[in-house]
């Protein structure tokens, strides 16, 4: 009987575990940034919180559009050397770091801010369901439910 591959279905949850914590830090900085530079530009006014919250959204906006679109077209895809999966996160993660990086430089500028926010929330949704397939696709059938539960540890 084949033992489960701890090790391989570790490795291929890293890009999602780079995703959660990617998200979290973004969930709770970005808010700040944005109120800042909303109360900076129009002063304290009522519709902060409801712009701070629109501004939160994109990133469920480019998720809800750019997934399913980059899931279908990564199954669909094929380079050697490189498989359906990779060309995906090769690009899509080293964008989303610079992106994320360009937020806490740009916290105080917020056109700039805005563009850095909606590169990040590109790229993430760019990379996030092609780093998801690659548990399905690189363990063995019997395996699959305990390599889901392992990409999902960092939950």
């Amino acid at each position: 009987m084949k033992r489960f591959p701890y090790g391989k279905a570790t490795l291929l949850s890293a890009g999602y575990f780079t995703s959660s914590l990617t998200w979290s830090v973004y969930n709770v900085f970005v808010p700040l940034f944005a109120r800042a530079n909303l109360i900076a530009a129009i002063g304290h006014k009522p519709i902060i919180n409801t712009l701070v919250g629109v501004i939160m959204i994109l990133d469920n906006f480019a998720a809800l559009f750019l997934q399913p679109y980059i899931g279908e077209l990564s199954d669909r895809t094929w380079i050697p050397k490189l498989g359906r999966r990779m060309p995906f996160i090769i690009l899509g993660i080293p964008l989303a770091a610079i992106f994320f990086g360009l937020i806490g430089n740009f916290y105080n500028v917020f056109y700039m801010l805005l563009i850095s926010i909606i590169g990040f929330n590109v790229s993430m949704a760019f990379y996030k369901t092609p780093v998801m397939s690659l548990i399905p696709d690189n363990i063995p059938t019997q395996f699959r439910s305990q390599g889901s539960g392992i990409l999902n540890i960092p939950r």
